[in-house]
């Protein structure tokens, strides 16, 4: 099962082609939020570029002739401290003299598609191996997870992959790495803009992550003081990512401290274990399902 929510951005000011483009893109699960003319793109990127997993670009906007309007809008996206992948899609009548004007985004395109001779199953499969990239990646941070030996290790690989699973959800940004308070330290700090779900919006504008790669599960002493953090960060929901997992069950220690917290705080805390990023990476599991599984678990363990 692939990622749901995963956002596009199509830049297209061909209707018909905007249609093609459309339905490929939510065969492939994204959602898609379209634009017609190169000031609507860029109006969309300096809103929040951080917001798309995907960027499909013709170069060739507002009726230009054969002049490449779209290079405005790579400029924006290459000089952006976070670029999505880019897949350019065009008409221009000469597309190898294309690849050389557009060679100096090179490093942010991620492939070409001609219109004339569009390849509907190269399209495909380059949107399967842009996930299958990302899955590949983590998988590889996962196997430092569980090789780490020093404690630095330990915590640094539990902190990065924490960093990076979550940032495949578009719509969280890491915006602080451990960041110290006056009485704590927060190990990351993601930043919830853009989120078209009810139930995301409701989290608020931050979540606080922690990262516990222990070789014991956490406990109550753990849960209290992530709860304390929360609470002076006047966070809603916080999420412990915990290579051994939590003792006790919905009653008692680590999962009865849980339900407590959110009694009496309104404070919710989800914990992801080693298990869930194995399910998460190499199974595919859907990671936003995932932690809208393990809210509910905390709402309704009274």
């Amino acid at each position: 099962m692939t990622h749901s929510y995963k956002e596009a951005l199509l830049i297209e000011d061909d209707v018909g082609w905007q249609a093609i483009l459309n339905r490929e893109l939510r065969k492939a699960k994204y959602i898609i939020d379209p634009a017609f003319s190169k000031d609507e793109a860029l109006f969309k990127i300096a809103k929040g570029i951080e917001e798309y997993a995907l960027i499909v670009l013709d170069p060739c906007l507002d009726k230009s002739l054969g002049s490449l309007s779209g290079m405005i809008i790579l400029d924006e996206i290459k000089n952006s401290s976070f670029s999505p992948p880019v897949i350019m899609i065009s008409g221009y009548e000469n597309f190898k003299e294309l690849k050389k004007k557009l060679i100096r985004f090179r490093t942010i395109i991620d492939c070409y598609f001609e219109k004339g001779n569009f390849d509907t199953h190269g399209f495909r499969t380059t949107l399967l191996n842009l996930e299958n990239n990302n899955f590949i990646e983590l998988a590889k941070i996962l196997e430092g997870v569980k090789s780490a030996k020093t404690n630095k290790e330990k915590q640094e690989s539990l902190e990065n992959i924490s960093e990076k699973l979550l940032e495949t959800i578009p719509f969280f940004k890491c915006c602080e790495r451990n960041k110290r308070t006056a009485t704590s330290e927060l190990d990351r700090i993601f930043k919830i803009a853009g989120a078209k779900e009810k139930f995301f919006q409701e989290w608020g504008a931050y979540l606080v992550v922690e990262a516990k790669n222990w070789s014991e599960p956490i406990d109550s002493k753990v849960i209290s003081e992530f709860a304390l953090k929360l609470k002076n960060a006047k966070c809603k929901v916080g999420i412990i990512f915990t290579k051994s997992g939590i003792t006790g069950n919905v009653g008692f220690n680590g999962r009865g401290q849980i339900r407590n917290v959110y009694q009496e705080l309104d404070i919710t805390i989800l914990t992801v274990s080693l298990r869930d990023l194995e399910n998460i990476i190499t199974s595919k599991k859907n990671l936003q399902e995932l932690l809208e599984e393990k809210y509910r678990d905390v709402c309704f363990s009274a």
